[in-house]
C-alpha cells in the first residue's frame, strides 16, 4: 500500500500543538476552521492534544448553534 505523503489529508499537520492551541484559544475561529483543527488533532494522541480536541469540539458546537455571541 502506498502512502500519500502530501498534505491533502492533513492540511494542518505542519502546525505545532502551540499553534493549534492559539487557533482554538483565540475564540475567533468559525466552525469550519475548528473542524479542521479537530481533524488534525484526531491524529495526535498526547494528553494535551486530546484535551484540546475536546475544547475545540465544544467551541465548534457553540459556533454551529449560533450561540457564540
Amino acid at each position: 500500500m502506498q502512502r500519500g505523503g502530501g498534505r491533502t489529508g492533513r492540511p494542518l499537520g505542519h502546525l505545532t500543538i502551540d499553534q493549534l492551541e492559539a487557533i482554538v484559544g483565540s475564540g475567533t475561529g468559525d466552525s469550519v476552521e475548528l473542524r479542521s483543527v479537530i481533524g488534525e488533532l484526531a491524529y495526535r494522541k498526547s494528553p494535551r492534544a486530546i484535551e484540546l480536541r475536546s475544547r475545540a469540539r465544544q467551541l465548534a458546537e457553540t459556533r454551529q448553534d449560533g450561540s457564540a455571541d
